[in-house]
C-alpha cells in the first residue's frame, strides 16, 4: 500500500501494445499512461505528454484521473479500445492530438456486447471540469 507521487515528462516516445483491457476503478485503470491523483500542475516539476505516438493498445492511451492542469499535446493515438485520451480533474489541456480508430469496448468482448453501455468518445472529458481542448 505504498503510494508515490511524482511527475512525468514524456516526449517523442512511441508506445506499442500498451494497456490491459479491464474495467477497473479509476485508480487502477490499465492505460498506456495512467496519471492518478497528481493534484495541481507544478511549474517547478512539470508533467506533460508531448509528441508521442500510441499504436495497438488494449485500453486508453492516456488517462488523467483527479489530476489538474497537465498539457497533453501533439500526440497520435491509433488503434485502441474504449477511448484514446481520458481526462478528469480541472484545467487539463488537450491540444493538437490526433486520435483514430478507437474500438467500442463491446468489440473486445462480443459475448457481453449486448450488456455493454460504455459509449465513450475518442477524447473523453465527460467527468472533467473546465478542460481546454483544441
Amino acid at each position: 500500500y505504498t503510494y508515490y507521487k511524482g511527475f512525468a515528462r514524456l516526449s517523442d516516445t512511441q508506445f506499442i501494445g500498451y494497456g490491459q483491457f479491464v474495467d477497473a476503478a479509476d485508480e487502477d485503470k490499465r492505460e498506456g499512461i495512467h496519471m492518478y491523483n497528481l493534484g495541481d500542475w507544478n511549474a517547478s516539476r512539470p508533467t506533460y505528454v508531448d509528441s508521442c505516438s500510441f499504436d495497438g493498445g488494449s485500453y486508453s492511451a492516456i488517462g488523467l484521473w483527479d489530476t489538474n492542469g497537465v498539457p497533453i499535446t501533439n500526440n497520435v493515438v491509433y488503434n485502441t479500445y474504449q477511448s484514446g485520451i481520458v481526462t478528469t480533474g480541472q484545467n487539463n489541456i488537450i491540444d493538437h492530438n490526433l486520435v483514430s480508430t478507437v474500438y467500442w469496448s463491446g468489440t473486445a468482448q462480443p459475448a457481453y456486447a449486448a450488456f455493454d453501455i460504455n459509449y465513450d468518445g475518442a477524447i473523453m472529458s465527460r467527468d472533467a471540469t473546465s478542460v481546454v481542448m483544441t
